[in-house]
Order: C-alpha cells, then structure tokens, then sequence
C-alpha cells in the first residue's frame, strides 16, 4: 500500500504478508480491508483508494451476500465505508498500479508488516519518474 498526497508525491506506505495461499479474491479483499483501516487509524479524510482488482470492487458494490470468509471480508469492507463516507474506491488498471505491484514483490523480503516514513528505494525510481 502506498499513499500519496493529491500532487502525487509520496506520504507513507505499508507492506505485509500472510500466511496460507488464499485464492486471489480472498487475498485482494483482505488487503482492500487492511488499506481501509490503516488510513481510519491515520486519520485521513478525502481518500481515493486504487485497486486493480475489478472483482472485489464489484462485489463491493452489489447486493449480493457471500456465506463465506469473502462475504465476511466484504461485509467488513462495507461496513468501514459506510461509516467513513470521506472514502471511496476507483478501479485503475494494473498497469497504472506499478508502485502497489513493486511493494507487493518485496513484501516478501520481510517477516512482518513495514511501513515507510520514506519513500522506500524499490519504488523511487517509479515515483520519480511519474512526478517528472
């Protein structure tokens, strides 16, 4: 995860792992929901949150009820949004979403969740590139 100011310059970003080999949707919908309560917990107002994962947005945004560990992580996604209406959600496509795939590759490196004060060196030269 990464966030940005609304000039696109880095603020903060965070990476995490867990264990198990969960399908993809389930993966996505987790890392949607941590995103989600990391920017609660840090207070942020007016936040766009990216995905490039159509299908959990779009079982976001349906009615539709899923009996399942997917239905739960949805519903806990719905329920922060809809007490936290200063977020919102936009699918980008992958290609669009280099720094989140790049912080995803090297979460691996670590034990535990990380989080950046600094814009971390496997992602600079992405960054830089896009604020020229």
């Amino acid at each position: 995860m990464c966030i940005r100011n609304d000039h696109g310059q880095f603020l903060t970003a965070k990476t995490g792992w867990a264990h198990g080999l969960p399908p993809v949707h389930e993966a996505e919908a987790t890392a949607l929901l941590t995103a989600i309560q990391w920017i609660v917990t840090l207070s942020l107002t007016h936040v766009t949150i990216e995905s490039d994962c159509k299908s959990v947005l779009d079982a976001l945004s349906g009615t539709q009820s899923h009996h399942s560990e997917y239905g739960s992580l949805l519903n806990k996604c719905r329920g922060l949004l809809h007490n936290h209406p200063n977020l919102s959600l936009k699918f980008i496509p992958r290609q669009a979403n280099r720094v989140a795939h790049c912080l995803a590759r090297v979460s691996r490196c670590y034990a535990s969740s990380h989080i950046f004060e600094f814009i971390p060196s496997c992602i600079a030269p992405i960054i830089l590139n896009e604020m020229t």
